[in-house]
């Protein structure tokens, strides 16, 4: 057992990163050591939410200690039960609340099927409080947002928060198979005015216009467009 107790911290990181919550706590109570490699900053930049079940919401507990840590986040859930989305929107307000932030990547992910008249407007709303703290300090700024599987209407107050808060952002992907689409050009050529380090940008053709596409080209924005 003293063998696995002096394991070195850079290999024990690795192996907990590739176990569950639940299988790293179980870990981290087998010694010492391993418990003080639970605790360190590193093992907890990447993070993932995966809401299927009530006890699934257990897992925010972590975010009262290490939600500081965490750089990159996923969160996926079965939009079908509607404890599942509320517990996804508890996540997005924490981490709007958080101090100090440090997420720079975000990835929300709908499985199961859409409810019946589900216009998501809870998320859309947990999303703005989110995009509007990013002007705390740089280091809270967003540089990765993925919501193509988050089939909630956008609207531009929305797109908006985000441009106006989130300059750092690089990559941004909303072309979310929505049937409505409700961002304007006008959102879109202010966030490309404001967000200057912006590479990629997944849309739909219904938020362009002349004036986007040439802001396109001066800046050197790669886009992707769907219908709507």
């Amino acid at each position: 057992m003293e063998d696995w107790e002096n394991l070195p911290e850079h290999i024990l990181v690795n192996i907990l990163q590739m176990l569950t919550l639940h299988e790293r706590y179980n870990a981290s109570r087998v010694c010492k050591s391993w418990n003080e490699t639970f605790q360190i900053p590193s093992l907890w930049q990447t993070f993932g939410f995966d809401f299927n079940i009530v006890e699934d919401g257990r897992r925010m507990k972590c975010l009262t200690r290490y939600g500081c840590h965490i750089k990159n986040l996923t969160i996926l859930l079965n939009q079908g039960e509607e404890f599942n989305r509320a517990n996804a929107c508890r996540v997005l307000t924490s981490f709007a609340r958080t101090t100090p932030r440090r997420l720079r990547s975000l990835k929300i992910e709908f499985t199961g099927e859409n409810p019946l008249f589900y216009a998501g407007k809870e998320f859309t709303e947990a999303l703005r409080m989110l995009f509007a703290s990013g002007n705390v300090s740089d280091v809270a700024k967003l540089v990765t947002i993925n919501l193509s599987n988050l089939p909630v209407s956008f609207e531009q107050p929305l797109i908006d928060t985000l441009s106006s808060n989130n300059h750092s952002l690089q990559y941004l992907n909303i072309l979310n198979k929505n049937l409505i689409c409700k961002v304007p050009p006008t959102s879109i050529l202010q966030l490309v005015k404001h967000c200057r380090q912006l590479q990629e940008l997944h849309l739909y053709s219904r938020s362009m216009s002349d004036e986007v596409l040439l802001a396109f080209t001066e800046f050197g924005i790669g886009y992707g467009t769907g219908w709507c």
